[in-house]
């Protein structure tokens, strides 16, 4: 079993989730970002072009994401699958790979979006080792990261954070924390996001990524197509100094706004970083070029 050892694991810190819809803008503000992160199954897709490789990837460090493995599916781990993104997280070099504690499809259904599970003791074991087998065919970390969900899967035996943790604890995987995902099943569900993020183990907290939501009637959705709101942006210092993540990245999926608007909130997020991190890596070898001039 590969365990996560995150001291082991280089601190990165902010940067941007890449969209294909926007990438000349992101092209544009590679300086400004400590990092990227891609979901790798549009690589596989054949959705980037080849400036990706030359303006980002030999720039700055990528992070692997997904969206399509279904750990929480009830048959076993896409051999093949895993291969691929392996093969793809060792040719950008990946540190780690990340995925949703969900599942989107089953056998050959897609469901079309990211879906809860069933907070049970037997689904987290299950699951667990299905991760175990995940991450010694990834060849990197994996991480999985916990989702916005607006229903409860009935059949529960125990709490969204307790299945968490199990299955952290289980797998010995590490953990994405989505602040945003956290913010907003706290305001659906009626539970205290501190109080939430407090139980995960900071030891297994190597990401964290941010977004902006927005209402829908009584519904707060994870929209991912907002300004990051005031409360999020505290509950990311909350986690940045509790948890000490090695990277936090910035989401934009829609309503996409102009190059200087994302680079301003990847600022805001650095001011964070620093308050408790330093400077990250690359900021600091950039200010050591600059005295050498």
């Amino acid at each position: 079993m590969m365990k996560v050892d995150k001291q082991r694991l280089t601190s990165l810190g902010v940067g941007l989730s890449f969209r294909p819809e926007i990438a000349d803008q992101l092209y544009d503000c590679v300086e400004d970002v400590d990092c990227m992160e891609i979901i790798l199954d549009t690589v596989l897709a054949g959705l980037i072009d080849q400036r990706f490789w030359t303006l980002v990837a030999d720039r700055v460090p990528i992070l692997g994401h997904g969206v399509e493995l279904s750990i929480g599916s009830l048959g076993e781990v896409n051999a093949a699958h895993i291969g691929s993104l392996a093969g793809m997280a060792a040719q950008m070099r990946c540190p780690w790979f990340s995925e949703h504690l969900a599942f989107t499809h089953s056998d050959d259904v897609e469901v079309g979006q990211l879906t809860p599970l069933q907070f049970t003791e037997s689904n987290a074991d299950f699951i667990a080792r299905k991760i175990r087998v995940a991450s010694e065919m990834l060849g990197v970390p994996l991480l999985i990261e916990n989702i916005a969900y607006y229903f409860p899967i009935p059949g529960a035996t125990m709490t969204e954070c307790d299945f968490i943790t199990r299955i952290l604890d289980l797998a010995g995987c590490g953990m994405l924390l989505d602040v945003h995902n956290v913010y907003a099943n706290s305001i659906n569900h009626g539970y205290d996001a501190r109080r939430f993020i407090d139980r995960l183990p900071a030891a297994a907290v190597v990401e964290i990524h941010v977004a902006g939501g927005a209402w829908k009637g009584d519904l707060y959705l994870d929209s991912h197509g907002h300004e990051v709101p005031p409360e999020v942006l505290d509950l990311v210092e909350y986690s940045v100094a509790t948890k000490e993540p090695r990277a936090v990245i910035l989401e934009r999926e829609k309503n996409f706004p102009s190059t200087e608007a994302l680079v301003a909130e990847v600022k805001e997020l650095r001011k964070i970083w620093c308050k408790y991190q330093g400077p990250s890596t690359r900021i600091a070898m950039a200010g050591a070029s600059r005295r050498k001039l």
